[in-house]
């Protein structure tokens, strides 16, 4: 049963808007991290889940999804999958999470402190899909954007993957509509089965349906399978693919219907997305960098890819009168909402604080865990510097893991719940010995040279209280100022 809605606060004379996305790299534990947070903010603990200072307390009101018909995250759901000692299934479209938060005793001095007797916040938690990021370079941009920007890449980055379907879309010979989208298709297999996640369009790997690849088909690395079975596009008869210039001028009728069907594609699914992603004011971006060691460096270098394609979409930042019009809607909601529309720029977002999380930490020894928020530091921080050049922008680095599964013992030995043959959480523990972490990244690794354990998770005993964590808090303390 859920905790009853607030009575309405629209005479309350500070409000705190919160819209946090959350962005999950390869295997990161997004689901599980959405909802043991979830957990612990309705069910707060302070002596579990300390907030800020000792004295901090919270209120949870649960708020009904909002009338835009973004799906709500199934925080149930996956509750019940934790307590059935299973981990939450994989999210694969947008979806959001509404409650209100009344803190009392927090805040950073005495002016947040008074702030947050005066009202609550409204927290909006979002699931952003780490698949689909990778559309986001559709955004705004037409067919030929596009297709310009991808063959940039195809011709660079990915040129072994890509050489069939360059040699016949610059062949020069006469060409057909469903043969180079078909091409199109085992090239873009072939980059998610090297973990090079610029699938684009991102309904190869998860269907507009919300169906992902199958992990058969991802094991045997079954090209032909894709491109007979899933789309480049909304559906079977609105496929498209890149094609160069010089192809799009050689053959209009081919790129005309090509960009009929990218336009349906980009305003059904890319600008919703798109607009949730520029809605964030807070963005918390999980990495887990024992998934990169143990899948080799070419999940490592998609990665980077992936982030960079996110983080692009904060370079532009936002100017400066808006970033006063935000702080100033935040402090005095009466003179900041007029200065934010009288200084209203159209598709800026306005993020201005980034946590950047190692997470599922309590994978490896404790003595390796401060490695692998080095690690993820290592990674992200050139990427920040690079394509992020705001002083707006706040950024911290964690260790965390949302739902604590292991026993540390003699190094490098954990003690954990395995699964049995089924898929089910086994009765008893056992040790395992998951890799020394490094202390930087290896130049080079192949896949299967690190290795670590899967295990069960370990709700409590007691349905409804949350789990044991490492660091969560942390994160919840700097995305709410504590």
């Amino acid at each position: 049963m859920r905790p009853a809605t607030p009575p309405g606060d629209s005479m309350a004379l500070y409000t705190d808007e919160r819209r946090i996305g959350v962005l999950g790299m390869q295997q990161a534990g997004k689901s599980t991290f959405l909802t043991a947070l979830i957990n612990h903010l309705q069910a707060h603990d302070p002596g579990e889940f300390p907030l800020g200072s000792s004295g901090t307390r919270l209120q949870y009101h649960y708020l009904p999804p909002a009338d835009d018909r973004t799906p709500e995250f199934p925080y149930d759901k996956f509750r019940d999958q934790l307590q059935d000692r299973r981990w939450p299934a994989k999210t694969t479209g947008l979806s959001e999470y509404r409650c209100r938060l009344d803190f009392t005793g927090g805040g950073r001095g005495l002016v947040g402190r008074v702030l947050r007797t005066l009202g609550g916040t409204r927290l909006t938690l979002t699931d952003i899909p780490g698949e689909w990021l990778s559309d986001l370079t559709m955004a705004g941009a037409d067919y030929a954007a596009w297709a310009d920007a991808l063959f940039d890449l195809l011709e660079g980055k990915y040129l072994d993957a890509s050489r069939d379907y360059l040699r016949l879309v610059e062949g020069g010979g006469p060409l057909e509509a469903g043969a180079v989208v078909t091409a199109f298709k085992r090239t873009l297999a072939r980059l998610v089965f090297e973990y090079m996640p610029i699938v684009t369009p991102s309904s190869l790997l998860v269907s507009p349906g919300g169906e992902y690849l199958p992990k058969a088909i991802r094991r045997s690395r079954d090209a032909e399978w894709v491109a007979a079975n899933r789309f480049a596009g909304l559906d079977a008869d609105r496929e498209f693919a890149p094609l160069p210039a010089a192809v799009r001028e050689a053959h209009p009728a081919i790129a005309d219907a090509f960009a009929r069907h990218y336009a349906a594609y980009r305003d059904r699914l890319v600008t919703p997305l798109a607009d949730t992603f520029f809605a964030c004011d807070q963005l918390v971006i999980l990495v887990d960098p024992t998934v990169l060691l143990a899948a080799g460096v070419g999940a490592y270098n998609g990665c980077v890819h992936m982030l960079t394609t996110a983080l692009a979409h904060l370079a532009r930042g936002q100017s400066t009168p808006q970033a006063w019009g935000d702080w100033a809607l935040r402090q005095v909601p009466l003179l900041g909402e007029p200065m934010r529309s009288f200084w209203k720029v159209r598709d800026v977002p306005k993020v201005r604080k980034v946590a950047v999380v190692a997470s599922q930490a309590d994978k490896v020894h404790r003595d390796d865990r401060d490695k692998l928020g080095d690690l993820v530091r290592e990674m992200v921080e050139p990427l920040l510097r690079r394509v992020v050049a705001t002083k707006w922008l706040t950024v911290e680095y964690f260790v965390c893991s949302a739902v604590d599964s292991s026993a540390s013992r003699t190094y490098p030995q954990l003690e954990v719940q395995p699964f049995d043959e089924d898929g089910r959480a086994s009765a008893g523990t056992r040790a395992v010995s998951p890799s020394p972490v490094p202390a930087r990244w290896p130049k080079a690794w192949q896949a299967g040279e690190y290795t670590y354990p899967r295990f069960a998770p370990i709700p409590p005993a007691r349905f409804g209280h949350p789990p044991s964590h490492i660091g969560l808090n942390r994160v919840a303390e700097f995305l709410f100022d504590l």
